[in-house]
């Protein structure tokens, strides 16, 4: 199925999780994720299934001063 994570489309396969969907598209480090607008948090990764055309954002913190 066809998805868009940080505006960009991939394939992933059909009964996905979010946690697939992150290990495929290489985040690493500190990061949070919205799906479809909506934050999920980090215990829920492995439980959220995806569903073909959502959108996902995979957000690192910038630090500033």
């Amino acid at each position: 199925m066809r998805l868009t994570v940080n505006n960009q489309p991939i394939e992933i396969g059909d009964n996905s999780t979010l946690s697939c969907v992150i290990t495929q598209f290489g985040a690493g480090g500190q990061f949070a994720v919205a799906l479809n607008g909506e934050f999920v948090s980090k215990q829920n990764y492995q439980q959220t299934p995806v569903s073909a055309n959502d959108k996902i954002e995979i957000l690192s913190p910038i630090q500033g001063g």
